[in-house]
């Protein structure tokens, strides 16, 4: 049987058992490797049926952009814009503070037992 107090993933951030919490170093979250000013784009631009027809060409881009990583998580700004024809149709930039487990700021990322499996 596994130790409970064992560390959870290669990070080894979150422990499970026995109400215990450690922090999560900055290189398990996608943007602790980062500087801030990197930034992350995707586009898509085609959606297609459970056949892969595409049904669609609307193009969807959604733009990351770090502002700031400290000792507590990573701040980004994300950015949204959908074109369908004829229209463009840009939300507004959201800033959002995120801890190192991608837990909104201020909030720890906690486990508990709910019931043991046998395998």
């Amino acid at each position: 049987m596994p130790n409970p107090d064992a560390s959870l993933g290669p990070c080894g951030g979150l422990r499970f058992g026995r109400g215990q919490e450690t922090a999560s170093p900055p290189n398990c979250n996608p943007w602790g490797r980062f500087e801030p000013g990197a930034w992350k784009l995707v586009r898509r631009d085609r959606n297609a049926d459970e056949h892969g027809q595409v049904v669609s060409t609307n193009t969807a881009d959604n733009q990351n952009h770090l502002l700031d990583a400290d000792t507590d998580g990573v701040t980004l700004e994300i950015q949204t814009c959908m074109e369908v024809p004829a229209n463009v149709f840009q939300a507004e930039p959201q800033t959002v503070k995120q801890g190192f487990h991608g837990n909104f700021a201020g909030r720890m990322c906690t486990a508990e037992t709910i019931g043991r499996r046998r395998w």
